[in-house]
């Protein structure tokens, strides 16, 4: 196979601490649905949201449209403290934030480089976009493409989670079979 080559679709930094999307996950039991609602942190939200915003100004200012081809990014992160954040876990909340701006899909990355680094003074997210091309300049997309059409939901955390609001098939447990294993178990104490 033809070696790669890449083009540059976007390169920009943002300032602020990187916060990941799986530490920021929270799971509670709604007594009402009888069902787990998955949700993030505020913090966590906020932080992508600025991020998106963010990327949306980059490219708009530059007219950068989202390309439906292979991408390669590079992320370095720099964070306040040394305090324990898993680098695999911090790209999935600037992949996301990138989403309609740079590419697609987030499914469209098929390489990725990411880096951590400590700065207590200026702690940011550096993002660089290649497209992955062939040597005599089409699209690595032609001779591989993708496998995956961009769907309306592409961007939605979690959308096939068990308990989130869209998958209601959760496994209930009715009243009365809750009553028949206590009339059970208490039968089973007055036999022994």
């Amino acid at each position: 196979m033809a070696r790669k080559k890449y083009r540059k679709i976007c390169n920009f930094t943002f300032y602020g601490e990187p916060l990941t999307k799986s530490n920021g996950i929270i799971a509670r039991w709604n007594f009402k649905r009888k069902a787990i609602d998955i949700s993030h942190k505020k913090s966590t939200l906020v932080y992508e949201a600025a991020l998106k915003e963010y990327a949306n100004s980059h490219c708009d200012e530059r007219d950068i449209k989202p390309t439906k081809h292979h991408i390669r990014l590079k992320v370095n992160y720099y964070l306040k403290s040394r305090r324990l954040k898993d680098l695999p876990n911090l790209p999935k909340t600037t992949c996301d934030a990138l989403i309609g701006n740079v590419y697609m899909d987030d499914s469209q990355i098929v390489e990725m480089s990411i880096k951590k680094f400590y700065d207590k003074e200026n702690p940011r997210v550096e993002v660089i976009a290649d497209e992955v091309l062939i040597p005599d300049g089409t699209s690595y997309t032609d001779l591989y493409p993708l496998s995956y059409e961009p769907t309306a939901n592409a961007g939605n955390d979690f959308p096939s989670e068990k308990g989130t609001r869209k998958d209601k098939s959760i496994a209930k447990v009715s009243k009365p079979a809750a009553k028949r294993r206590k009339k059970n178990r208490s039968r089973k104490r007055t036999n022994k």
